[in-house]
């Protein structure tokens, strides 16, 4: 009787020298012959995992000195047989394969462009090296008759060279090869159009190199802006939609545990006041999912394509095929969780600010403005809608046959289906329950609440004050309210839950103007806070529903304490804040104090008219320009910062495509 010798693969005997920066003994006298053996060996997952996981265990210092020379020889065998394989060659795939493993350690190790070229090129020839691999990626890429599985593995190669360098000098060979024709090719074919995700993200990455500095030369911006397939952009819409629903399901499915004293705070009136940011960070602090980066091309298309934002519209108008996810409600749906738990992380509040410009970008396209101000309707066929709050919802992934693609809407009807919209109320103070089929404004003013109550820090923590978010938040609001006035549209909100907002976060600004963080956006948030209060006074009769509705947004204004004459010769200089602290000031001095309270004799105190006399006089003697006129679009107002600030999220979007990436 004897034991069986388990005999090691040949693939792991020869990668176990590799670590020990060796070579076999018979790659030694022959070099091609062995790379031509070594890749026709199957990198089966077991194997690919292996690999994987005793790469990540080296140093970078061992990395890029002992184990330089062979990483290099690997890298620059495996791109010759990848580059001159036929498409029905094994050794093609598995030398895609091979430098998809070594990439993808290398990148995540040394970070440095020039460090990375070193390492996988060598020196003297990085240069050629990655030129010659950009030209392998497009051949592969515009191949037509591909195999859809070295297809999907050079999309994988792609998102780490050029997410896992960012705006380094990689980047630049990508910019010299279009590969746009390439990437729409593959979404728009049905063999290869479940990788939609991949190929999307890639654009939406390559359209920001070096945005800031030479937005004209990028060439994919330029082709994203002058883009017209709409099938491709119905695909797009899509798969945007099936990763918001899926970034909802993870939130969820992450309910903090509740205590007995947690359950019994949440039946007590007071309860919807309590602090939770704690909780958000522990539960919620990995989230949202790496799917979500998703928003960085889709907010480049609706912001630069004018038949992308129509189209949008155009899922928002009519009737979707059953079972398919309506673009606009999962995006909103989705916004409205992140903007709750933004302040959990910078990760967070990176794709917050990404989904805040797509917002703005949103609603400053007067076709899509116009549809979101709509009255909402269950269906066509007059039966009614979903519930407001999906049960976890599931996405189905896109298939290689396209079968779960968008179809063209055929129905002429208005079925804006908003009781779909999901917004999150995981933390408190919650807002009221939405009713059902609102304008989907509603809800974008909901977002931009949600963001600015739950991203205010407290005191402690004024240092984390994210100004530039809060200003497009407040500029979203501002721009809303044009429309509304402008289309005289009658909205049953909550509005005082809107007032309230923006009055907290003023008082906070003013009570904490020195500690809080220097930003060139500080002094006009200060503004347009107190700009978009004293427009919705002047002109809120115009579009506000009732009496009821005016008396909650001059309530918020009198009762705040911050507005004093002292305070206010502290603050640079603001027509907008002086005119607000008139009106404040003036109607408090004319109130009595039983007007502070929200009782229906307190309104009928503040609708009085010696209020009206009030508020007549400041829009005659108190100066304040620009009210009701359209507000500039935050492109054209923040344009030379806009491409700085998406910086953060940028390097996020890049982090989390490379995390996409499989083994």
């Amino acid at each position: 009787m004897h034991s069986a010798v388990q005999r090691q693969p040949k693939l792991i005997s020869i990668y176990q020298q590799f670590f020990d920066g060796k070579l076999p003994k018979d790659a030694e006298s022959d070099q091609k012959r062995f790379f031509t053996d070594l890749f026709c060996l199957d990198w089966l997952p077991s194997h690919r995992l292996w690999f994987a996981t005793q790469f990540d265990q080296f140093e970078s210092t061992r990395i890029e000195k002992d184990l330089q020379p062979i990483i290099t020889l690997f890298f620059t065998m495996s791109l010759e047989f990848y580059q001159k394989s036929s498409f029905d060659d094994p050794r093609k795939l598995n030398a895609l394969h091979t430098m998809v493993l070594l990439s993808k350690t290398v990148i995540s190790k040394l970070k440095i462009s020039t460090n990375i070229t070193q390492a996988l090129c060598g020196n003297g020839h990085s240069d050629k090296t990655i030129s010659d691999l950009v030209a392998a990626i497009d051949n592969t890429l515009k191949y037509p008759e591909a195999n859809s599985a070295t297809i999907h593995r050079t999309l994988h190669l792609t998102i780490l060279f050029v997410c896992g360098v960012n705006q380094g000098a990689i980047g630049a060979f990508f910019q010299r090869r279009d590969l746009f024709n390439s990437l729409i090719r593959i979404i728009s074919s049905p063999p290869t159009t479940g990788f939609t995700f991949e190929a999307t993200l890639l654009i939406g990455v390559l359209s920001n190199y070096h945005k800031a500095q030479a937005q004209n030369l990028n060439r994919y911006l330029r082709r994203v802006r002058d883009f017209v397939e709409t099938d491709v952009m119905k695909k797009i819409i899509l798969i945007t939609s099936t990763a918001m629903e899926k970034c909802i399901s993870e939130y969820h499915t992450r309910l903090p545990a509740k205590s007995i004293s947690n359950s019994i705070m949440s039946i007590l009136p007071f309860s919807n006041n309590h602090d939770d940011s704690n909780i958000s960070k522990e539960v919620y602090g990995d989230l949202p999912a790496n799917v979500t980066a998703i928003l960085l091309p889709f907010f480049e298309f609706i912001n630069a394509n004018s038949i992308f934002s129509g189209l949008l519209c155009e899922v928002l108008i009519y009737s979707q095929p059953p079972g398919e996810p309506n673009a606009p409600v999962t995006l909103l749906s989705a916004l409205s969780y992140i903007f709750t738990h933004a302040s959990a992380n910078k990760r967070a509040q990176a794709y917050a600010s990404l989904g805040l410009y797509t917002v703005s970008a949103l609603v400053e396209a007067d076709e899509c403005a116009e549809v979101l101000l709509k009255p909402t309707s269950s269906n066509s066929s007059g039966k009614s809608a979903p519930s407001s709050v999906p049960q976890s919802p599931k996405s189905q992934p896109l298939q290689s046959n396209g079968t779960n693609t968008p179809l063209t809407p055929n129905s002429a009807a208005p079925v804006i289906d908003n009781r779909r919209i999901d917004i999150c109320r995981q933390r408190k103070p919650q807002l009221p329950v939405p009713k059902a089929y609102r304008p989907m404004m509603e809800s974008v003013l909901d977002c931009c609440t949600i963001y600015l109550r739950f991203n205010i820090p407290k005191p402690a923590e004024k240092e984390e004050f994210n100004i530039e978010n809060s200003l497009i938040a407040v500029h979203i609001i501002n721009r809303a309210l044009w429309h509304i006035q402008r289309l005289q549209a009658s909205l049953q909100y909550h509005w005082y839950e809107l007032w309230s907002t923006l009055s907290n976060t003023l008082e906070l600004l003013i009570k904490n103007w020195k500690s809080i963080s220097a930003s060139s956006f500080k002094e006009t948030l200060l503004n347009d806070i107190a700009f978009t209060l004293v427009s919705a006074i002047r002109l809120g009769h115009s579009y506000l529903p009732n009496a009821s509705s005016y008396h909650y947004l001059l309530l918020p204004v009198v009762r705040m304490t911050t507005l004093t004459q002292g305070n206010i010769t502290t603050l640079p200089a603001s027509q907008a804040l002086g005119a607000l602290q008139a009106t404040h000031t003036n109607l408090k001095n004319t109130l009595p104090p039983a007007a502070l309270r929200s009782d229906p004799l307190a309104v009928r105190t503040f609708l009085s008219q010696s209020t009206n006399e009030v508020l007549n006089r400041m829009e005659r003697d108190v100066p304040c320009e620009s009210i009701g006129e359209e507000p500039a679009k935050t492109i054209q107002k923040f344009d030379s910062n806009l491409a700085d600030s998406l910086k953060v999220g940028l390097q996020v979007v890049c982090n989390d495509s490379i995390s996409i990436v499989p083994i």
